[in-house]
């Protein structure tokens, strides 16, 4: 996967940073419609989400034309997290026959105001991106989202939450996990059923991405099965929700 350096963007360019912002009912769920300008292809590099409530007790499903799955049952409080300090290592293309609809569950237990912005690039700029690997030969990397959710019981040892895969060989260069108590949910990360990641707390496996990415990614096959082995040091049950940044494996 080589990756070049973005250029500059062209005068014919201009800023593509999309936000909605609605008010969602205890149990309710809105959608958040996404297009590019002009009815033109964009591409997105950041989900920033924002709301009056927990981002603990929203969870997002982004789809492009309510179709393709992007990812689903994703808390907030994890694309925030993933996406706070770093963007993709290429942006997610919307082809101009597609939308990206976000739609974002509250169950917070009261209504509450929810805001999502992109940040991204608008079709002039793509072009230039993508005139820039064709003049190099290089095939664009393309962003795969595997994604899982899963409520961890109370006092789990050892509960398996798996992640379903792909139908293509992917190399997943980092990943976010968060819960609604991070200090009570320790982890270990398998491929294969063999430990890739030993056990450590949320906190300590988020830690390691704020700054950079994996330095040997994960390759996630397409017949390998990829899990989380649980431990919840609290005598309530957690939600657990991860997200794992892939691209193809060219």
């Amino acid at each position: 996967m080589k990756l070049l350096q973005i250029p500059k963007a062209p005068e014919a360019s201009t800023t593509y940073v999309p936000s909605q912002y609605y008010e969602i009912t205890n149990g309710g769920s809105q959608e958040f419609k996404f297009t590019g300008r002009s009815g033109q292809h964009f591409g997105f590099s950041k989900i920033l989400p924002g709301s009056s409530g927990s981002l603990n007790d929203m969870t997002a499903k982004a789809t492009l034309n309510t179709d393709k799955i992007l990812f689903e049952d994703v808390k907030l409080s994890v694309l925030r997290s993933h996406f706070q300090y770093r963007e993709l290592l290429f942006p997610y293309i919307i082809e101009p026959s597609n939308n990206l609809v976000i739609t974002i569950t509250n169950s917070s237990g009261s209504t509450e105001k929810v805001g999502i912005q992109l940040l991204g690039y608008d079709a002039p700029y793509l072009k230039v991106i993508l005139d820039k690997y064709s003049d190099q030969g290089i095939t664009p990397p393309r962003p795969v989202f595997l994604h899982a959710n899963e409520e961890i019981s109370s006092n789990a040892a050892a509960q398996s939450v798996d992640v379903p895969i792909k139908s293509v060989r992917l190399k997943m260069v980092r990943a976010t996990v968060k819960s609604d108590s991070d200090s009570n949910i320790a982890f270990s990360l398998k491929l294969n059923n063999v430990a890739v990641k030993n056990k450590v707390f949320v906190n300590q496996f988020n830690d390691e991405y704020v700054n950079g990415y994996a330095n040997v990614p994960f390759i996630v096959g397409v017949n390998e099965p990829l899990s989380l082995t649980v431990d919840n040091l609290d005598s309530n049950a957690h939600d657990l929700s991860f997200l794992g940044e892939c691209y193809v494996d060219q």
